[in-house]
Order: structure tokens, then C-alpha cells, then sequence
């Protein structure tokens, strides 16, 4: 089993159902592994700001939040206008977007020295801090699965909100360590 996978096996034990993707390479691994699984409702829809909206509508109605699968750089920028109004209105939703591979991620290698190395590369979690619960820049299968659990609950608890994770390709598709 992948890491992909069993974070689809984790969302279903935390009892949330529903995925709105716009499938991407930088996404592949988690498009597959929600996808494949049968206790996930998913559906494929033709932008990123489109998915988010229909999170939160579906948040708003079912009081918990939907997962939103997005692939890199663009994929997310785009996601962006959905999450805000989610965060305004304190509506739980959960973001999970790709990224391109740790070894070459200028955001994870703290390469600082150009503006970008790529078109599918950017600092998503720096554009969307101001407006989630919180983020996590996964660097590590470890770090995923240490927090995965905690941050899909804080998206509902207390005053719900989105919550983005950002999961490079290299990561994505690990077999899993436990």
C-alpha cells in the first residue's frame, strides 16, 4: 500500500465520503488511490475553483467537510478563490494538492536563488496560510502521517475551516513505512 492510499483508507475511517478533483500529474498518485476506492463518492470536474465551490456547498449542507484534489502550481493557485470563502464562513473542507518532487522542490530545498524552476512549482502553502485553519507542506511520509489524522479533525472542530495539504509526487506514491 501506498501513502495515497492509505490516507484514502484514513479519510473513510474519519467517515468522510466525498472528493471533488480536477485530475493532474502532480496529483497522480492521490487521483488514483481516491478514485479506486469505492467507499469514496468522486467527482471530476473541469476547474479547480469549481471544486472548492462545490466543497463548500457541500460542507454548508452536510456539516463536514468534502476532500479537494488538485495537482501543482496553477492546479492550486486556482483553487484558491473556493478555500477563502470556506475560511470566511468557517466551512470545513480539506485540500490536498500535489507537488512536484522533494529533490527538486525549490519551496523544500529553501532554493531561493530563482523565482521559479518550473511552471508546476510554487509556494502554495505560503499563498494560502491567511486563509486556512492551517497547512502543511508535507517533507516527509513521516510528517504526512504524523499530522494527517489531526489536521482532518481540525477541519471540523471548533470553528471549522479548510485545512491544505501539499504532498510532492516523490511522497505520494512511497509505499507506505508502517
Amino acid at each position: 500500500m501506498n501513502v495515497s492510499e492509505y490516507l484514502a483508507k484514513q479519510l473513510i475511517k474519519s467517515k468522510i465520503d466525498t472528493v471533488f478533483s480536477v485530475t493532474g500529474g502532480g496529483s497522480m498518485f492521490l487521483v488514483n488511490a481516491l478514485g479506486k476506492d469505492k467507499k469514496l463518492k468522486n467527482f471530476y470536474l473541469h476547474h479547480e475553483q469549481s471544486c472548492t465551490m462545490a466543497a463548500d456547498v457541500y460542507g454548508r449542507i452536510k456539516k463536514k467537510p468534502a476532500i479537494v484534489c488538485v495537482t501543482t502550481g496553477p492546479g492550486g493557485i486556482n483553487a484558491i478563490n473556493g478555500v477563502f470563502g470556506a475560511y470566511t464562513d468557517s466551512v470545513p473542507m480539506i485540500i490536498l494538492s500535489g507537488q512536484v518532487k522533494t529533490a527538486t522542490s525549490m519551496v523544500i530545498q529553501k532554493k531561493r536563488n530563482l523565482r521559479q524552476l518550473g511552471d508546476q512549482e510554487n509556494d502554495i502553502i505560503y499563498m494560502v496560510k491567511k486563509i486556512t485553519k492551517k497547512t502543511l507542506l508535507v517533507k516527509s511520509q513521516n510528517d504526512l502521517l504524523k499530522n494527517f489524522d489531526k489536521l482532518i479533525t481540525l477541519s471540523s472542530s471548533g470553528r471549522p475551516g479548510p485545512i491544505w495539504i501539499d504532498i510532492p509526487i516523490d511522497i505520494q506514491g512511497e509505499e507506505l513505512n508502517r
